[in-house]
């Protein structure tokens, strides 16, 4: 079956349980069409099924007691008709996950990992079973519950799991993705701990926080784009350059950001180019016709000051490279008018002697 893909949609959430939520499940994929939808969480165990329409699911559950509460555990659910086979991993020490490859046309293989980092794992050594994964093939698509928290993806603190996992993203090239709003809500704090880590897969993306479901955690969608159109030329449009102005200087009256890593300037490289492009928007309007392609000073120069633009063409008229020409084609262009005159004048009367000698002399 030929595949054409044109973008990538992924979402991935910690559902904090998934047994009971098949109904919510299935209306969101209604609404928002994930190609995969990543899973921390899923307090499935292993006893438990668990399907959903049209998808593939491969879960990996925590190994609990059965009289103990159900906890922990990834899914990944994938659409039946991506081509895409499952990957055995060796045994992972500090966080759980469920990976696959996906096999798109034209593209190398894709290892799409749903992880889960326990609040509990160690804070500096859950980076060595990411690597474990990493080692499966060059693209690296990672997606889930880090519990990390730090400046660079908009938490309001840095600890010690946040700064290993940024130490880590800059020694092996990792990309992390982040939305600009907090993905967790606790009673008294929101922080930003749901991230996707990228590697060798840098298409264009858009990123959101979905305020939706019941749990603490929102879904967080990243959508790929392997066919990037251009923007439209936006020439036809008039911008009030003093509205832009104030609206960037709102967005950005705070405090220069710290920038002390390289993914700590792709995300503020990133926010400044959103809020440039959004003061830019707001500020934009089209043409209604086209006399307001003219310039508002040119206008006030052609139609409110007539003295200064006659003095401008007086110059221009008088220049003497250019007085000759323009006396020629005058005399040039009187004349045709001329002898066209006076063949109408004969042919429709009869002209005296002295109407002939006054219109050749």
């Amino acid at each position: 079956m030929q595949i054409h893909q044109n973008y990538l949609n992924i979402v991935f959430w910690n559902a904090n349980g998934i047994k009971n939520r098949k109904i919510e499940l299935q209306d969101f994929i209604n609404n928002h069409s994930p190609d995969l939808l990543l899973i921390q969480e899923s307090h499935l165990q292993k006893q438990d099924k668990f399907y959903l329409p049209n998808f593939h699911c491969f879960k990996d559950n925590r190994d609990n007691p059965l009289y103990i509460r159900a906890a922990g555990g990834t899914a990944t659910f994938i659409k039946r008709h991506l081509p895409y086979h499952q990957i055995s991993i060796p045994p992972l020490q500090h966080i759980e996950a469920t990976v696959i490859s996906l096999n798109l046309p034209n593209l190398d293989p894709i290892i799409i990992a749903s992880i889960y980092v326990p609040v509990t794992s160690d804070p500096q050594l859950f980076t060595l079973d990411l690597e474990s994964i990493m080692q499966l093939e060059s693209n690296i698509i990672m997606c889930g519950d880090f519990n990390a928290h730090h400046q660079v993806w908009n938490c309001s603190t840095n600890r010690p799991r946040g700064n290993q996992l940024l130490k880590f993203a800059n020694q092996t090239n990792l990309y992390i993705i982040a939305p600009i709003t907090p993905t967790r809500f606790g009673y008294n704090s929101t922080s930003t701990i749901d991230l996707a880590l990228i590697k060798n897969f840098l298409f264009p993306y858009d990123v959101t926080s979905l305020s939706e479901h019941s749990s603490d955690h929102n879904p967080i969608e990243i959508s790929f784009k392997f066919n990037y159109i251009l923007p439209p030329d936006n020439s036809n449009i008039n911008i009030n350059w003093t509205f832009f102005t104030n609206l960037f200087i709102e967005k950005h009256a705070h405090p220069l950001p710290i920038i002390n890593s390289a993914n700590s300037l792709d995300l503020e490289i990133r926010n400044f180019t959103d809020d440039l492009l959004a003061a830019h928007r707001n500020a934009s309007k089209p043409y209604n016709n086209r006399n307001d392609w003219i310039h508002p000073n040119d206008k006030k120069k052609t139609y409110q000051d007539p003295q200064q633009c006659n003095k401008r063409t007086g110059k221009f008229q008088g220049t003497p490279t250019t007085k000759p020409f323009l006396i020629g084609l005058i005399k040039t262009s009187k004349k045709p008018s001329k002898t066209i005159r006076i063949n109408y004048e004969r042919k429709t009367r009869r002209p005296t002697n002295r109407w002939i000698i006054l219109e050749f002399h």
